[in-house]
């Protein structure tokens, strides 16, 4: 709809909002510290998932550097994604 330069502005934001929160580290790990429930748990990879799909979608649309590199996170896929493909 002609407004790519604020598409841009809003997924960087969410990016660096979901890296600030500790989206892109697995919570799996947290389970006895900071006991996290095991649906929130699957809904933070399960956005950390759709920020890092949309990264790479935009990325590859206006031509910029991809926000979310690979080295940056260490969160498995969701299991929902996994249920898709059986």
């Amino acid at each position: 709809m002609g407004s790519d330069a604020a598409g841009w502005l809003h997924q960087g934001m969410a990016n660096r909002l979901a890296l600030d929160m500790g989206f892109n580290m697995d919570p799996a790990v947290l389970v006895g510290a900071v006991a996290l429930p095991a649906i929130e748990i699957e809904l933070r990879r399960q956005i950390y998932w759709a920020l890092y799909c949309h990264d790479k979608l935009s990325a590859s649309y206006t031509g910029r550097v991809c926000t979310l590199l690979v080295s940056t996170f260490s969160i498995l896929i969701p299991e929902s994604l996994f249920s898709c493909f059986q």
